[in-house]
C-alpha cells in the first residue's frame, strides 16, 4: 500500500503565507536598495562639498596670484619711470650748454611770468635736441605766460644782455585768459652762440 502525505493546511491559508513572506523579501531588498541609495547620495555631498571647497581656494589663490602679477608689473612700470626720470636728471645735471640755458632763462624770469614751454634745436651733443623741418638749428623757442606787457619787456632784455645768444626776438605777445585772470601770453626765439 502506497503512502500518501495529506495536506491538512488549508490552500488559501498557505497562499496568504506565501505573499506574507514575498512582501518580507521585497521589503527588505527595497529597504537594502534604500540604504545604498542613501550612502551614495552622501558619499557625493560630501565629495561635492569638498570639491568645492578645493575649488573656491583654488579660485582664491588664482586671484591672489592675479593682484601679485598685477602689483609686480605695477612695480615694474614704476621702476622704469624712476630710471627714466634718472637719466634725464643725470643729463640735466651735466655742465653744458643746456644747464646753461636754463640758468640764463631763470635769472631772466620773474614772480610775475610762468613758462608753458621751452623748446631747444641744436646741434650741440649735449643738449636736448628737438629739430622740426624749416626749423633753425640752435634756437630756443620760449612759451610762457605773464601779467603785463612791461614783464614780458623785462624778461627780453634779460635775455638779450646775456652772453650765451646771438639774439633774442620776441615772436607774439597777445592777451589771454588763464586761471588768474587776464594775461599776456607770449613766445620768444633765442638765437644761441657756439657754445661749444
Amino acid at each position: 500500500m502506497r503512502e500518501y502525505d495529506i495536506n491538512l493546511i488549508p490552500n488559501d491559508v498557505l497562499e496568504s503565507e506565501t505573499l506574507i513572506l514575498r512582501a518580507r523579501s521585497w521589503l527588505l531588498i527595497a529597504a537594502g536598495v534604500l540604504m545604498v541609495l542613501f550612502v551614495i547620495n552622501m558619499t557625493i555631498k560630501i565629495m561635492n562639498n569638498y570639491v568645492s571647497k578645493e575649488m573656491s581656494a583654488l579660485s582664491s589663490a588664482s586671484e591672489k596670484f592675479s593682484r601679485e602679477m598685477m602689483q609686480t608689473r605695477d612695480i615694474r612700470l614704476k621702476e622704469q619711470e624712476l630710471l627714466d626720470i634718472r637719466k634725464k636728471i643725470g643729463f640735466l645735471s651735466q655742465k653744458g650748454p643746456v644747464m646753461r640755458i636754463f640758468s640764463s632763462i631763470d635769472k631772466a624770469i620773474n614772480h610775475n611770468i610762468t613758462l608753458t614751454h621751452i623748446e631747444i634745436r641744436s646741434q650741440y651733443p649735449n643738449a636736448l635736441t628737438v629739430k622740426e623741418s624749416g626749423g633753425k638749428d640752435n634756437t630756443i623757442v620760449i612759451h610762457g605766460m605773464a601779467q603785463s606787457n612791461s614783464d614780458v619787456a623785462t624778461m627780453l632784455l634779460e635775455l638779450s644782455k646775456n652772453e650765451f645768444y646771438e639774439s633774442v626776438n620776441l615772436r607774439y605777445s597777445r592777451l589771454g585768459d588763464s586761471e588768474q585772470g587776464r594775461s599776456v601770453i607770449f613766445e620768444m626765439e633765442c638765437s644761441l652762440k657756439n657754445l661749444n
